[in-house]
């Protein structure tokens, strides 16, 4: 009998996704304020405001990411019970391997959309 998981294991399979979302829209809201504010010259630690707060979002996104993507990969090295007869859309490893694809794909999203901050000025 199959057990009912609820939205969990979605949840987690999408979790590099949803990271990704979020720092698209902080990185937009943040860069957005400031350049509707005129805040673009002020500095922190020597560098542009928005510098710093594109950086700041970008690392811990990174890391978050990071954490969802390395979880996956000792979940999939770790995982040897399968039960005989699950398809594909019941299959946790399914699930595992989506997760960890979903995470590497955002790490490549959120260092593309990131590392622009140090090449274009921000409110040009």
């Amino acid at each position: 009998m199959m057990r009912n998981r609820g939205f969990g294991p979605i949840a987690g399979a999408i979790a590099g996704l949803i990271i990704w979302g979020l720092h698209f829209t902080a990185v937009y809201a943040m860069t957005a304020y400031v350049c509707a504010r005129g805040l673009e010259e002020q500095r922190v630690l020597g560098f542009d405001i928005i510098i710093v707060a594109v950086l700041g979002a970008t690392a811990v996104a990174l890391l978050a990411a990071g954490f969802v993507l390395f979880r996956a990969l000792r979940r999939l090295r770790h995982s040897t019970i399968r039960l005989a007869g699950e398809g594909s859309e019941h299959d946790p490893q399914f699930l595992t391997w989506f997760s960890a694809a979903a995470a590497l794909l955002a790490i490549v999203a959120i260092l593309y959309q990131g590392v622009p901050t140090l090449l274009v000025p921000p409110c040009a």
